[in-house]
């Protein structure tokens, strides 16, 4: 049976996306360096005409826009039933393995690691087991007991924190309030050993919580009152990275609807909801290195859903273009990220109150982006072209 790891440093109180914090001994210094992903990043697609056949729409995208998706195939000729993945190599949309089974009970995510190799859900109907999938054989490929034992220990994938490196929470409830102490672990995937952990009151969520691209940082908003700052852990020794301030004391309260790092790990955005009738929210911009805003850009009502930021679950409502140049907020508005200001819009609005209607997108390149487009049964994964900044707007569809 293994021991409860806790942290003595942080306590945490939160609720939804505020938390209250206090540390003994004054704040850590910031200590985050820019972390790239060691994955390449795509040009362009072979055939950007290429098509794949689905049996539903579900897909899986890595935290990070890269090379692979995970997809529920239509296949030909093979009897599906249930729920089934198959990964699928966006450079020329073929398939890295056969499809495969990866059964999770009903609202448990599966999460896709940013290299293609792995796919990673709770198990199905045990509480504390994560199930690591080798996506080019479709078999098991480890089995990770994240509890103690306990039998009210809860435990899924966060993230991937790198190429085989698994970050993963655990809690006593199913459903836990935000501001439950959990226990943080980094597994080697190759070996299924413990490389660091800790314990925080704070339950990840991808509205206030992100990994830089090369796995190293967890980075997580915290507001109190009053008070706003960035935490960050280096995951390699579990040992805090630092704190910084998010904003003024005086600054309006708001809600995180996503923490993204810049592709070359030196910028983070944080998308902010106001909610006001004036604006809709904000997005901050971090120096990574400094720890400090840099920028603060207006999210107004151009895009009349944009309050579909606040509802995405397990994806965070701001996603960067490879290039670095620009957003893509709630799979639709492009933005510009140093201005702010709207350059294009990519397929059709999503539908306010309609979560399921956001496209969940992955770049390919800076120029393509994945769709997945419904014609009653048919259902495929296509791509679409991105609109540059030389071409106007014209209506949404």
């Amino acid at each position: 049976m293994k021991s409860w790891h806790r942290c003595v440093g942080l306590v945490v109180l939160l609720t939804a996306a505020t938390v209250r914090a206090e540390s003994p001994g004054g704040r850590t210094p910031w200590a985050v360096k820019p972390d790239l992903a060691s994955e390449p990043v795509l040009d362009k697609p072979i055939d950007p005409s290429g098509v794949v056949q689905l049996r539903s729409t579900r897909v899986v995208t890595p935290s990070y826009s890269g090379r692979f998706i995970a997809l529920d195939p239509q296949i030909p000729g093979q009897k599906m039933q249930g729920e089934w993945w198959q990964v699928y190599d966006l450079k020329n949309l073929k398939p890295v393995g056969p499809a495969f089974t990866a059964p999770a009970n009903l609202g448990n995510p599966h999460i896709l690691s940013p290299n293609g190799a792995h796919l990673a859900n709770r198990s199905k109907d045990t509480h504390g087991t994560i199930d690591v999938w080798d996506c080019k054989t479709g078999k098991l490929a480890r089995n990770i007991e994240v509890t103690d034992g306990s039998e009210n220990r809860y435990a899924s994938p966060a993230d991937f924190a790198g190429p085989n490196r698994l970050l993963t929470k655990c809690h006593e409830t199913l459903f836990p309030l935000a501001e439950a102490q959990t226990l943080y672990q980094v597994w080697d995937l190759a070996t299924g050993k413990e490389l660091s952990h800790f314990n925080v009151g704070l339950v990840w969520s991808c509205k206030w919580a992100t990994i830089s691209p090369g796995g190293r940082y967890l980075v997580m908003e915290l507001t109190e009152k009053r008070s706003y700052r960035l935490l960050a852990w280096d995951l390699a020794t579990g040992q805090s990275a630092g704190e910084a301030d998010f904003q003024g004391k005086d600054e309006p309260w708001g809600q995180a609807c996503g923490v993204v790092f810049s592709p070359d790990a030196k910028l983070l955005a944080i998308v902010w909801r106001l909610g006001r009738k004036d604006i809709w929210g904000r997005v901050f911009v971090f120096d990574v290195v400094q720890g400090r805003q840099v920028a603060s850009l207006p999210l107004d009502y151009t895009m009349k859903s944009i309050g579909l930021g606040l509802d995405l679950g397990d994806r965070p409502a701001l996603q960067w273009t490879p290039d670095g140049e620009r957003w893509l907020m709630v799979g639709h508005l492009l933005m510009d990220a140093r201005t702010g200001a709207v350059t294009g819009r990519i397929g059709t609005e999503p539908r306010s109150g309609a979560v399921w209607t956001v496209q969940r997108r992955n770049f390919v390149g800076p120029n393509f982006v994945t769709e997945v487009v419904e014609h009653g049964f048919d259902r495929k994964l296509t791509y679409v072209a991105v609109p540059t900044r030389a071409q106007t707007l014209g209506s949404t569809p």
